[in-house]
């Protein structure tokens, strides 16, 4: 772990963050100055961040930027430095690149900032890149905030995300799978203290805590936060000095102007056929009486994590914004789909029952009654298991780390049974481990307690 770093032995190298391919050609340093550091982000809910992008080059990801409508790309200037459109596409959708989800596109136009000097310390680190056709509706930008939204929320000691598949340590690889940090945002003052030099206003900086860094994004990528059911680009990704401390940001707000000269898009404005016009149908249809505040289900509709729908005379909350946005209604429709216990809580009928017995309240939850109430909230396993028959024996085999299961397996765990819903992450085990693993819910669902 480094001590301290020389002002001296800081300019000597450029300063970029070591987070994608174009980043490492620009570094500069001697490997005894350096001691890796793992940096503590955690793989980011799959196709979650549907404005994230990665930039590959000649097939191979590089940089990473942010869709900010149907034929824009937000990034960073020294992504583009040297690049040929021919060389380059985009490629909107994917989680893990190595399984070739997503689509990709390919680039029409490339634009760096006409006052970008190719010193990332001097500012003006901004490009955009017009893809040849627009990327499909089913992907959603991120807006450009105004000065007042980002000073709303995104002022200091507000946490804002940074997501990529960049080095999860300092000159370390590539992630396959898109990692996500939230990063506190702090004064340019005391960044500029941090990193030894003056930083101009039109960045924004994250600190470095808990020994997290923005290398868990790709250079260019996206600083966002969520409002609702918006996602706004508060900055991309810049620099900073080896993942292990503050992360320096291009602040968005700051080039408002220029974008919108570029593009014709500006801050506040709604690139895609979202939220507001979907939410005003789904609230004025919304059919059921009783107690629910949820407005009525509509899938590929945006919804955000605690919005409250209701569906065949059920209420949910949204646990998991990226998949109950999804227009998969097969998969995530709140209590029928097949994966819906992943994604969404069941709050009980309309007719104000609670989950735990309303298995005889409602005919399209009997299908779904032994899981109505195993939220993707580890908090929720009570009420999952009053909705279970009591005192059962559970016949099921125990649990094995690394077996392999398919979705429908039954497995007892730590005192309880439970479902696989999705097989690939039930073989995976660790952090997917049933009733035990930080992310289970994503896994498994709690069908009763075994006593």
């Amino acid at each position: 772990m480094i001590d301290v770093i020389t002002k001296k032995k800081w300019l000597r190298w450029t300063a970029l963050l070591s987070i994608g391919i174009a980043s490492y050609s620009v570094f500069s340093v001697n490997a005894e100055d350096i001691t890796p550091r793992v940096v503590n982000g955690t793989e980011a809910v799959p196709y979650s961040r549907p404005y994230q992008v990665a930039l590959m080059f000649n097939g191979r990801q590089g940089c990473a930027g942010t869709l900010i409508s149907q034929d824009w790309v937000l990034t960073a200037a020294h992504c583009l430095d040297n690049v040929s459109t021919s060389s380059l596409s985009v490629r909107v959708g994917a989680h893990r690149l190595s399984s070739g989800d997503g689509t990709d596109y390919r680039v029409a136009q490339k634009i760096q900032h006409p006052n970008w000097t190719r010193n990332v310390t001097s500012g003006w680190d901004l490009g955009l890149l017009r893809l040849q056709t627009p990327a499909s509706t089913q992907y959603t930008p991120a807006k450009l905030p105004t000065p007042e939204i980002e000073a709303q929320y995104a002022g200091v000691g507000s946490y804002v995300t940074v997501s990529g598949w960049g080095a999860t340590r300092f000159q370390g690889s590539g992630s396959d799978v898109l990692m996500e940090v939230d990063l506190p945002i702090i004064s340019n003052s005391q960044c500029g203290s941090e990193l030894s030099t003056s930083l101009p206003g039109s960045v924004i900086c994250g600190g470095w805590e808990s020994g997290k860094s923005a290398c868990n994004g790709d250079s260019g990528g996206p600083f966002a936060t969520q409002v609702g059911n918006d996602f706004y680009s508060i900055g991309t990704v810049s620099w900073g000095q080896n993942c292990a401390s503050a992360s320096v940001f291009t602040r968005t707000s700051s080039y408002l102007d220029w974008i919108k000269q570029n593009t014709g898009i500006g801050s506040g404005s709604s690139s895609s056929s979202s939220s507001s016009s979907s939410s005003s149908s789904s609230s004025s249809s919304s059919s059921s009486g009783g107690s629910c505040n949820g407005t009525q289900y509509v899938p590929g509709t945006n919804y955000s994590a605690g919005q409250r729908v209701q569906n065949n005379g059920r209420e949910y909350v949204c646990d998991v914004p990226g998949w109950c946005s999804s227009d998969a209604a097969w998969a995530y429709e709140p209590g029928v789909g097949l994966y819906w216990t992943t994604t969404w809580s069941d709050a009980g009928a309309c007719g104000g029952s609670s989950s735990s017995s309303s298995s005889s309240t409602s005919s399209s939850s009997s299908s779904s009654s032994s899981s109505s109430s195993s939220s993707s909230s580890s908090s929720s396993s009570s009420s999952s298991s009053s909705s279970s028959s009591g005192g059962s024996t559970c016949t099921s085999p125990v649990f094995v780390e690394g077996a392999h299961y398919n979705a429908g397996d039954l497995v007892q765990n730590a005192g309880s049974e439970y479902r696989c819903t999705v097989g690939g992450w039930c073989t995976l085990g660790g952090p997917y481990a049933p009733g035990t693993g930080w992310a289970w819910q994503y896994a498994w669902t709690l069908k009763q307690s075994c006593q």
